[in-house]
């Protein structure tokens, strides 16, 4: 007797936790679009003037050189490639739909990056001289921050998943990783304290949206009492054959 897992389906209560983690774009784009008009690169708001200064204040040559080369944590150009290979490996082993959550997370929050940099247009701070070129797109949001945010929550969430035993370890080296990558982006000059915060709001709201809705989109391995309902199903029709 052959059995079937059951079909998964979305319920009312994912979506709505879902809609619930992807409304922090609403009270995250309003500050945008006040620190963009109100506060130009000229004047800006005075904890990112406090915190800027601060960061200028702590130049040296170590430090130039470790977080301009640590800011790439966040960049496309390291995590896609990253992501691609985590995903590779995961099909190979045909845990795809696992993949697809790390996928979906880093894709998604880059999408929403652009969009919300485009859409606010806050211009790159202008007090102290960057210490790399300044990008050509708006500030708001980081989108090494909203990156960096998304794929590490993502990977820990995977990690979770399947019981990996140093949860605690691999959680402290990605906090460490994403808020060094925001620290960069002060230090370096080319963005504000607000426009990093930003950022991880909206990356770790984005995965956890998506990890609401992830057993009705196959993202993921069914709840645990579906398995074991089709292990006993499965046990039940071998004992009757």
């Amino acid at each position: 007797m052959n059995a079937f897992p059951p079909a998964r389906r979305l319920t009312a209560r994912n979506v709505l936790a879902a809609l619930g983690w992807w409304s922090v774009v609403v009270p995250v784009t309003a500050l945008g679009l006040w620190l963009a008009a109100g506060f130009p690169a000229s004047e800006p708001w005075w904890p990112d003037r406090t915190v800027l200064a601060w960061a200028a204040g702590q130049r040296n040559g170590p430090l130039d050189t470790g977080l301009a080369a640590i800011t790439w944590a966040g960049s496309l150009y390291l995590l896609g490639p990253l992501a691609g290979l985590v995903l590779v490996s995961l099909l190979w082993r045909g845990r795809g739909c696992d993949g697809l959550l790390l996928a979906l997370g880093l894709g998604g929050a880059a999408l929403l990056s652009n969009f919300l940099k485009a859409f606010i247009d806050r211009d790159r701070p202008a007090i102290y001289e960057p210490l790399i070129a300044l990008p050509a797109d708006g500030a708001f949001p980081s989108g090494h921050a909203i990156q960096a945010a998304a794929f590490a929550l993502a990977l820990f969430l995977l990690a979770r998943r399947r019981g990996w035993r140093r949860l605690p370890w691999l959680a402290t080296a990605l906090v460490l990783m994403v808020g060094a990558v925001g620290l960069s982006r002060v230090y370096l000059q080319v963005h504000y304290p607000t426009d990093v915060i930003a950022g991880l709001v909206l990356g770790v709201g984005w995965v956890l949206g998506l990890e609401q809705l992830a057993p009705g989109l196959g993202l993921g391995p069914a709840p645990e009492g579906q398995s074991r309902e089709v292990t006993l199903t499965v046990r039940s029709g071998t004992r009757e054959g």
